[in-house]
């Protein structure tokens, strides 16, 4: 499940006594299925709950808190043996520089048919994937009371379903 909340302003031409317009916070969410999820998936899960700065559990300070640092989410080095010399993340970004340049500049213009797509660093399999919009909810999640209606209602709505 998926919900945000978005605020609407309904403003009048002429504001007066009674008629100053009106304000609405509605939340929207779409039910999405996972696709292709194991147990082994869950189990990551929970053991990225045991270590987050959120789980409840741990003092702040704690040890066992995971702190990513840039190097968790950047892609190892090239290997040697490849014909590319430059790291993925120097490359994409060479790419990135020379595209700028052949859009941008009309003096590189003609390299245009040169100038290809960026090499894909990890490429994510493509699926199909299903939505069941919910109805909207005239409730503001921020707040306590408006965010325990909008998963009521969300349950509601999966419930009716059933």
């Amino acid at each position: 499940m998926i919900y945000d909340n978005f605020d609407m302003d309904f403003r009048v031409a002429q504001p007066h006594a009674g008629h100053q317009g009106t304000h609405v916070s509605v939340t929207a969410a779409t039910f999405a299925p996972y696709v292709a999820i194991s147990p082994s998936d869950l189990r990551f899960m929970k053991e990225l709950h045991e270590t987050s700065r959120f789980n409840k559990d741990l003092q702040p300070h704690d040890a066992k808190i995971y702190k990513p640092t840039c190097s968790d989410i950047l892609p190892p080095p090239e290997d040697s043996s490849k014909h590319s010399r430059l790291h993925s993340i120097k490359a994409a970004f060479a790419w990135h520089i020379r595209a700028i340049l052949v859009e941008r500049e009309p003096a590189f213009a003609c390299y245009q048919r040169h100038l290809g797509l960026p090499v894909a660093i990890e490429v994510l399999p493509t699926r199909k994937t299903v939505q069941f919009p919910a109805n909207a909810i005239n409730a503001d999640k921020s707040q306590n009371d408006g965010n325990w209606e909008v998963l009521t209602s969300l349950l509601d709505q999966v419930c009716a379903t059933c």
